[in-house]
Protein backbone atom coordinates (compact mmCIF):
# COMPACT_ATOMS: atom_id res chain seq x y z
CA UNK A 1 0.00 0.00 0.00
CA UNK A 2 1.11 3.58 -0.62
CA UNK A 3 2.92 5.64 2.01
CA UNK A 4 0.68 8.32 3.50
CA UNK A 5 2.37 11.65 4.19
CA UNK A 6 1.81 15.38 4.37
CA UNK A 7 2.67 15.50 0.66
CA UNK A 8 -0.38 13.34 -0.15
CA UNK A 9 -3.83 14.58 -1.16
CA UNK A 10 -6.84 12.32 -0.55
CA UNK A 11 -10.18 12.43 -2.32
CA UNK A 12 -12.62 11.74 0.52
CA UNK A 13 -15.69 10.20 -1.13
CA UNK A 14 -17.32 8.00 1.53
CA UNK A 15 -19.42 8.84 4.63
CA UNK A 16 -17.63 9.86 7.83
CA UNK A 17 -19.81 7.46 9.83
CA UNK A 18 -18.11 4.43 8.26
CA UNK A 19 -14.68 3.11 9.15
CA UNK A 20 -13.10 3.92 5.79
CA UNK A 21 -14.22 7.52 5.95
CA UNK A 22 -13.51 8.12 9.62
CA UNK A 23 -10.27 6.13 10.10
CA UNK A 24 -8.53 5.71 6.73
CA UNK A 25 -9.76 9.04 5.43
CA UNK A 26 -10.21 11.67 8.15
CA UNK A 27 -8.17 10.52 11.16
CA UNK A 28 -5.21 9.29 9.13
CA UNK A 29 -5.12 12.64 7.31
CA UNK A 30 -5.19 14.60 10.57
CA UNK A 31 -2.39 12.40 11.94
CA UNK A 32 0.03 13.09 9.08
CA UNK A 33 -1.23 16.49 7.91
CA UNK A 34 -2.59 15.23 4.59
CA UNK A 35 -4.82 17.52 2.51
CA UNK A 36 -8.45 16.33 2.26
CA UNK A 37 -10.63 17.01 -0.77
CA UNK A 38 -14.09 16.16 0.53
CA UNK A 39 -17.05 15.29 -1.67
CA UNK A 40 -20.57 15.90 -0.39
CA UNK A 41 -21.95 13.12 -2.60
CA UNK A 42 -20.26 10.63 -4.89
CA UNK A 43 -20.26 11.50 -8.57
CA UNK A 44 -17.64 9.90 -10.82
CA UNK A 45 -17.55 12.81 -13.25
CA UNK A 46 -17.02 15.35 -10.47
CA UNK A 47 -14.39 13.07 -8.90
CA UNK A 48 -12.37 13.09 -12.14
CA UNK A 49 -12.55 16.89 -12.22
CA UNK A 50 -11.41 17.16 -8.60
CA UNK A 51 -8.52 14.73 -9.09
CA UNK A 52 -7.16 16.91 -11.89
CA UNK A 53 -7.93 20.23 -10.18
CA UNK A 54 -6.59 19.37 -6.71
CA UNK A 55 -3.76 17.03 -7.81
CA UNK A 56 -5.22 14.17 -5.78
CA UNK A 57 -2.78 11.35 -5.00
CA UNK A 58 -5.02 8.90 -3.10
CA UNK A 59 -8.60 7.79 -3.41
CA UNK A 60 -10.09 5.42 -0.86
CA UNK A 61 -13.70 4.31 -1.19
CA UNK A 62 -15.70 1.22 -2.01
CA UNK A 63 -14.58 -0.86 -5.03
CA UNK A 64 -17.46 0.31 -7.23
CA UNK A 65 -16.19 3.90 -7.09
CA UNK A 66 -12.81 3.26 -8.73
CA UNK A 67 -14.61 0.97 -11.20
CA UNK A 68 -16.89 3.88 -12.13
CA UNK A 69 -13.85 6.13 -12.64
CA UNK A 70 -12.38 3.55 -15.00
CA UNK A 71 -15.59 3.28 -17.03
CA UNK A 72 -16.52 6.97 -17.12
CA UNK A 73 -16.89 8.10 -20.77
CA UNK A 74 -14.85 11.29 -20.15
CA UNK A 75 -12.00 9.73 -18.13
CA UNK A 76 -9.39 10.21 -20.86
CA UNK A 77 -10.18 13.93 -21.04
CA UNK A 78 -8.68 14.51 -17.58
CA UNK A 79 -5.11 14.65 -16.33
CA UNK A 80 -5.00 11.96 -13.62
CA UNK A 81 -1.21 11.70 -13.49
CA UNK A 82 -1.10 12.86 -9.84
CA UNK A 83 -2.93 9.70 -8.71
CA UNK A 84 -0.72 7.17 -6.92
CA UNK A 85 -3.22 4.89 -5.16
CA UNK A 86 -6.64 3.52 -6.14
CA UNK A 87 -7.68 2.31 -2.72
CA UNK A 88 -10.79 0.38 -1.76
CA UNK A 89 -12.41 -1.35 1.20
CA UNK A 90 -15.79 -2.34 2.57
CA UNK A 91 -16.38 -5.07 -0.02
CA UNK A 92 -14.31 -7.46 -2.17
CA UNK A 93 -12.96 -6.07 -5.45
CA UNK A 94 -13.33 -8.62 -8.27
CA UNK A 95 -9.99 -9.88 -9.58
CA UNK A 96 -10.88 -8.75 -13.09
CA UNK A 97 -11.31 -5.19 -11.80
CA UNK A 98 -7.86 -5.26 -10.18
CA UNK A 99 -6.31 -6.32 -13.49
CA UNK A 100 -8.11 -3.65 -15.52
CA UNK A 101 -7.44 -0.85 -13.03
CA UNK A 102 -3.73 -1.67 -13.02
CA UNK A 103 -3.64 -1.75 -16.80
CA UNK A 104 -5.52 1.50 -17.41
CA UNK A 105 -4.22 3.82 -14.65
CA UNK A 106 -0.72 4.95 -13.76
CA UNK A 107 -1.86 4.69 -10.12
CA UNK A 108 -1.69 1.27 -8.45
CA UNK A 109 -4.72 -0.51 -6.99
CA UNK A 110 -4.81 -1.14 -3.24
CA UNK A 111 -7.18 -2.88 -0.84
CA UNK A 112 -7.86 -2.64 2.87
CA UNK A 113 -9.90 -4.60 5.40
CA UNK A 114 -11.32 -3.41 8.70
CA UNK A 115 -14.57 -2.80 10.55
CA UNK A 116 -16.21 0.05 12.41
CA UNK A 117 -16.04 -2.14 15.53
CA UNK A 118 -12.27 -2.55 15.19
CA UNK A 119 -10.31 -0.15 12.94
CA UNK A 120 -9.56 0.42 9.28
CA UNK A 121 -6.08 -1.13 9.48
CA UNK A 122 -6.93 -4.81 9.70
CA UNK A 123 -5.19 -5.96 6.54
CA UNK A 124 -3.68 -4.03 3.64
CA UNK A 125 -2.53 -4.94 0.15
CA UNK A 126 -1.17 -2.93 -2.76
CA UNK A 127 1.15 -2.74 -5.75
CA UNK A 128 2.56 -5.87 -7.38
CA UNK A 129 1.70 -8.02 -4.39
CA UNK A 130 -2.00 -7.13 -4.67
CA UNK A 131 -2.05 -7.48 -8.45
CA UNK A 132 -0.49 -10.96 -8.09
CA UNK A 133 -3.01 -11.93 -5.37
CA UNK A 134 -6.08 -9.96 -6.50
CA UNK A 135 -8.61 -12.03 -4.55
CA UNK A 136 -6.85 -11.34 -1.25
CA UNK A 137 -7.26 -8.39 1.08
CA UNK A 138 -3.55 -8.21 1.78
CA UNK A 139 -1.46 -8.83 4.87
CA UNK A 140 -2.35 -8.26 8.51
CA UNK A 141 -0.97 -4.98 9.91
CA UNK A 142 1.01 -5.73 13.11
CA UNK A 143 1.32 -4.47 15.77
CA UNK A 144 -1.91 -2.54 15.15
CA UNK A 145 -4.02 -5.63 14.55
CA UNK A 146 -4.07 -9.38 15.17
CA UNK A 147 -6.29 -11.61 13.05
CA UNK A 148 -7.08 -15.31 13.29
CA UNK A 149 -9.62 -17.71 11.76
CA UNK A 150 -11.90 -19.35 14.33
CA UNK A 151 -14.70 -21.89 14.57
CA UNK A 152 -18.01 -21.42 16.40
CA UNK A 153 -16.30 -22.04 19.78
CA UNK A 154 -13.46 -19.51 19.26
CA UNK A 155 -10.92 -22.26 18.51
CA UNK A 156 -8.24 -21.08 16.09
CA UNK A 157 -8.26 -23.06 12.84
CA UNK A 158 -5.18 -24.29 10.92
CA UNK A 159 -3.68 -22.30 8.05
CA UNK A 160 -5.83 -22.64 4.93
CA UNK A 161 -9.01 -23.56 6.83
CA UNK A 162 -12.19 -21.57 6.21
CA UNK A 163 -13.85 -20.04 9.25
CA UNK A 164 -14.91 -16.74 10.77
CA UNK A 165 -12.42 -13.87 10.84
CA UNK A 166 -11.68 -12.70 14.41
CA UNK A 167 -9.86 -9.43 15.10
CA UNK A 168 -8.00 -8.09 18.14
CA UNK A 169 -6.81 -4.50 18.22
CA UNK A 170 -6.31 -1.57 20.57
CA UNK A 171 -9.00 0.07 18.45
CA UNK A 172 -11.62 -2.60 19.18
CA UNK A 173 -14.85 -1.25 20.55
CA UNK A 174 -15.83 -1.65 24.21
CA UNK A 175 -19.25 -2.83 23.10
CA UNK A 176 -22.45 -1.94 21.31
CA UNK A 177 -24.27 1.01 22.91
CA UNK A 178 -26.76 -0.26 25.49
CA UNK A 179 -26.81 -3.71 23.89
CA UNK A 180 -24.80 -6.12 26.06
CA UNK A 181 -26.46 -9.16 24.48
CA UNK A 182 -25.19 -8.26 20.99
CA UNK A 183 -21.76 -7.45 22.45
CA UNK A 184 -21.51 -10.84 24.16
CA UNK A 185 -22.36 -12.63 20.91
CA UNK A 186 -19.37 -11.20 19.04
CA UNK A 187 -16.70 -10.51 21.70
CA UNK A 188 -14.86 -12.72 24.19
CA UNK A 189 -13.06 -11.98 27.47
CA UNK A 190 -9.66 -11.87 25.72
CA UNK A 191 -10.68 -8.89 23.57
CA UNK A 192 -11.29 -10.73 20.30
CA UNK A 193 -14.14 -9.62 18.02
CA UNK A 194 -16.04 -11.89 15.62
CA UNK A 195 -16.28 -10.02 12.32
CA UNK A 196 -19.16 -11.92 10.75
CA UNK A 197 -16.90 -12.49 7.72
CA UNK A 198 -15.97 -15.89 6.36
CA UNK A 199 -12.30 -16.05 5.49
CA UNK A 200 -9.03 -17.97 5.35
CA UNK A 201 -5.27 -17.43 5.28
CA UNK A 202 -3.12 -18.62 2.39
CA UNK A 203 0.41 -17.95 3.59
CA UNK A 204 0.50 -14.35 4.85
CA UNK A 205 -2.50 -13.26 2.77
CA UNK A 206 -6.01 -12.91 4.16
CA UNK A 207 -8.91 -13.86 1.91
CA UNK A 208 -12.46 -12.70 2.69
CA UNK A 209 -14.89 -15.12 1.08
CA UNK A 210 -18.27 -13.67 2.09
CA UNK A 211 -20.36 -12.48 4.99
CA UNK A 212 -21.28 -15.52 7.12
CA UNK A 213 -24.95 -14.61 6.85
CA UNK A 214 -24.72 -14.01 3.08
CA UNK A 215 -23.41 -17.46 2.19
CA UNK A 216 -26.03 -19.08 -0.02
CA UNK A 217 -26.75 -22.72 0.87
CA UNK A 218 -28.29 -24.37 -2.19
CA UNK A 219 -29.25 -28.00 -1.69
CA UNK A 220 -26.57 -28.37 0.99
CA UNK A 221 -23.82 -26.73 -1.11
CA UNK A 222 -22.24 -23.51 0.21
CA UNK A 223 -21.82 -20.73 -2.38
CA UNK A 224 -19.79 -17.56 -1.72
CA UNK A 225 -21.39 -14.68 -3.62
CA UNK A 226 -18.12 -12.76 -4.35
CA UNK A 227 -16.75 -15.77 -6.22
CA UNK A 228 -19.78 -15.77 -8.52
CA UNK A 229 -19.66 -11.98 -8.93
CA UNK A 230 -15.99 -12.24 -9.88
CA UNK A 231 -16.80 -14.72 -12.64
CA UNK A 232 -19.64 -12.52 -13.95
CA UNK A 233 -17.35 -9.48 -14.09
CA UNK A 234 -14.99 -11.39 -16.41
CA UNK A 235 -17.54 -10.74 -19.17
CA UNK A 236 -16.78 -7.47 -20.95
CA UNK A 237 -20.46 -6.41 -21.11
CA UNK A 238 -20.97 -6.31 -17.33
CA UNK A 239 -20.90 -2.95 -15.59
CA UNK A 240 -22.47 -3.89 -12.22
CA UNK A 241 -23.34 -7.25 -10.65
CA UNK A 242 -24.78 -8.26 -7.30
CA UNK A 243 -25.31 -11.92 -6.34
CA UNK A 244 -27.49 -13.18 -3.47
CA UNK A 245 -29.85 -15.96 -2.44
CA UNK A 246 -33.61 -16.11 -2.03
CA UNK A 247 -35.68 -18.85 -0.36
CA UNK A 248 -36.68 -21.91 -2.39
CA UNK A 249 -39.04 -24.66 -1.26
CA UNK A 250 -37.06 -27.53 -2.82
CA UNK A 251 -33.41 -26.44 -2.48
CA UNK A 252 -33.63 -24.16 0.55
CA UNK A 253 -32.13 -21.25 -1.40
CA UNK A 254 -31.47 -20.44 -5.05
CA UNK A 255 -28.85 -18.13 -6.44
CA UNK A 256 -29.86 -14.83 -8.04
CA UNK A 257 -27.97 -12.08 -9.87
CA UNK A 258 -29.00 -8.49 -10.51
CA UNK A 259 -26.94 -7.10 -13.39
CA UNK A 260 -26.53 -3.73 -15.07
CA UNK A 261 -25.07 -4.03 -18.58
CA UNK A 262 -23.02 -1.61 -20.63
CA UNK A 263 -25.24 0.59 -22.78
CA UNK A 264 -24.33 -1.01 -26.12
CA UNK A 265 -24.60 -4.63 -24.88
CA UNK A 266 -26.77 -7.21 -26.67
CA UNK A 267 -25.97 -9.95 -24.13
CA UNK A 268 -28.75 -12.41 -23.27
CA UNK A 269 -29.26 -14.33 -20.04
CA UNK A 270 -28.67 -17.66 -21.83
CA UNK A 271 -25.38 -16.36 -23.24
CA UNK A 272 -24.23 -15.20 -19.82
CA UNK A 273 -25.08 -18.56 -18.21
CA UNK A 274 -23.15 -20.33 -20.99
CA UNK A 275 -20.20 -17.99 -20.38
CA UNK A 276 -20.27 -18.83 -16.65
CA UNK A 277 -20.45 -22.58 -17.30
CA UNK A 278 -16.74 -22.66 -18.17
CA UNK A 279 -15.81 -20.72 -15.03
CA UNK A 280 -18.07 -22.05 -12.28
CA UNK A 281 -19.50 -25.36 -11.09
CA UNK A 282 -23.06 -25.81 -12.36
CA UNK A 283 -24.61 -25.29 -8.93
CA UNK A 284 -22.87 -21.89 -8.62
CA UNK A 285 -24.42 -20.44 -11.78
CA UNK A 286 -27.35 -18.14 -10.90
CA UNK A 287 -30.68 -19.54 -12.07
CA UNK A 288 -32.50 -16.24 -11.61
CA UNK A 289 -30.73 -13.47 -13.52
CA UNK A 290 -32.30 -10.10 -14.20
CA UNK A 291 -30.83 -7.33 -16.35
CA UNK A 292 -31.73 -4.07 -14.61
CA UNK A 293 -32.66 -0.93 -16.55
CA UNK A 294 -30.77 1.41 -14.23
CA UNK A 295 -27.73 1.28 -11.94
CA UNK A 296 -28.13 -1.10 -9.01
CA UNK A 297 -29.40 0.49 -5.77
CA UNK A 298 -26.85 1.28 -3.05
CA UNK A 299 -26.82 1.98 0.65
CA UNK A 300 -25.15 4.99 2.30
CA UNK A 301 -21.69 3.37 2.32
CA UNK A 302 -21.78 2.92 -1.46
CA UNK A 303 -22.22 -0.85 -1.36
CA UNK A 304 -24.99 -2.51 -3.34
CA UNK A 305 -28.29 -2.74 -1.44
CA UNK A 306 -28.65 -6.52 -1.25
CA UNK A 307 -31.71 -6.52 1.06
CA UNK A 308 -33.80 -4.38 -1.31
CA UNK A 309 -32.66 -6.41 -4.34
CA UNK A 310 -33.48 -9.62 -2.50
CA UNK A 311 -36.98 -8.35 -1.69
CA UNK A 312 -37.46 -7.27 -5.32
CA UNK A 313 -36.55 -10.73 -6.61
CA UNK A 314 -38.78 -12.44 -4.02
CA UNK A 315 -41.76 -10.25 -4.94
CA UNK A 316 -41.25 -10.96 -8.64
Amino acid sequence: AAIVSSESVILHCVPLFHVTGSHAGLLMSILVGRKIVMMKKWDAGLALKLIEQEKVTDITGVPTQTWELLNHPERLNYDLSSLKTLGAGGAPRPAEHVKQLDAEFEARPAIGYGLSETNALGALGGGDEYVNHPDSTGRVVPPVTEIKIVDEDWNELPLGSVGEVAIKSLGNMIGYWKNPEATKECMNDEGWFRSGDLGKFEGPFLYILDRVKDIVIRGGENIACPEVEGAIYEHDDILEACVFGIPDERLGEILCAAIYLREESKLTIDELQLFLSSRLAAFKIPVNIQFMKTNLPRVGSGKFDKPSLRELFISN
